[in-house]
C-alpha cells in the first residue's frame, strides 16, 4: 500500500511536469502590452541608476530588489533581447518548482490525489492570466513556499531560516503583508512550544531585511520619510 502511494505521488509529479511543459509552450504566444512590461520596469529603473522611494512613486516598487539580480545577470549575457519571454519561462519554472513542493509537502498530511489537486491549482493559477514575474505572482509563490517550508521545518533550523527569508521577500512584493507577518510572529513567540522555531523564522526575515537595507535602501532618511507618506497613501494599493 505504501509502495503504491509512492508510485502515485511520482506519477502526479510527472503530470505536473507535463503541465509545466505545456505552459512553457503557451508562453511563446500572446502579450500584455501594459502590465507585463510594467512589472519588469521597476528593476530596469534600478539598473539605470534610479533609487527606490526617492525616484519611484509606486507602493509595490520594493519587489524590484528580488528581480534586480536576475535582470543584471541576464543583461550581462544577453542584453535586453528576449527579456519578456525569459521572464515568462522563468516564472513557469518557479511555479512548477513550488507546485512540486506543495505536492510533496501536502502528501505528508493527506492522500496523493488531494495533494496533487492543490499542487495543480498552484501551477495553473496566474493573476490576470499574465504568466510573468509580477509582484502578485511572486508574492503568492514566496508565501506558499514559506508556508511549506514552515510545515516541513519544525525543529529544522535551515528550513525555518529559509521560510523566514521567503516571508521577508513576500513582504517586499506586498508591503502591507508585513502586518500579518508581524502579528503571526508575535503570537508564535508568545507560545513557548513555537517560540524556538519562531525565532529562527524571525532570523530569516531579518536576513532578507538586511539584504534590502544594505543594497537597495537609499541613504537619505529624510527623503525616505517624506516620500513614504505619499507612496503609502495610494488608495488603489
Amino acid at each position: 500500500m505504501e509502495r503504491r502511494g509512492k508510485k502515485s505521488i511520482f506519477l502526479y509529479a510527472a503530470l505536473l511536469t507535463v503541465l509545466a511543459a505545456g505552459l512553457c509552450v503557451r508562453a511563446l504566444y500572446g502579450f500584455c502590452w501594459s502590465d507585463e512590461s510594467f512589472y519588469l520596469t521597476f528593476a530596469q529603473r534600478l539598473w539605470n541608476g534610479q533609487q527606490l522611494i526617492l525616484d519611484e512613486w509606486h507602493p509595490v516598487q520594493f519587489y524590484s530588489a528580488i528581480f534586480y539580480p536576475v535582470l543584471t545577470a541576464y543583461r550581462f549575457f544577453f542584453g535586453t533581447e528576449g527579456i519578456y519571454l525569459f521572464a515568462r519561462i522563468l516564472y513557469v519554472v518557479l511555479v512548477w518548482g513550488v507546485s512540486l513542493l506543495v505536492l510533496f509537502t501536502f502528501r505528508k498530511f493527506t492522500k496523493p490525489l488531494p495533494a496533487f489537486l492543490c499542487a495543480g491549482l498552484v501551477l495553473s493559477y496566474s493573476r490576470g492570466n499574465i504568466w510573468g514575474l509580477s509582484y502578485y505572482n511572486l508574492f503568492l509563490l514566496l508565501t506558499i513556499t514559506a508556508l511549506c517550508l514552515l510545515l516541513r521545518g519544525r525543529g529544522k533550523r535551515g528550513l525555518l531560516l529559509l521560510s523566514g527569508l521567503f516571508l521577508g521577500f513576500s513582504v517586499l512584493c506586498v508591503p502591507y503583508f508585513a502586518l500579518f507577518v508581524l502579528l503571526a510572529l508575535g503570537l508564535a513567540l508568545v507560545k513557548r512550544e513555537y517560540r524556538h522555531d519562531a525565532l529562527w523564522v524571525f532570523g530569516g526575515i531579518c536576513a532578507g531585511a538586511v539584504y534590502f537595507l544594505v543594497f537597495f535602501l537609499p541613504k537619505d532618511p529624510g527623503g525616505i520619510l517624506a516620500n513614504l507618506s505619499y507612496i503609502l497613501s495610494d488608495p488603489e494599493h
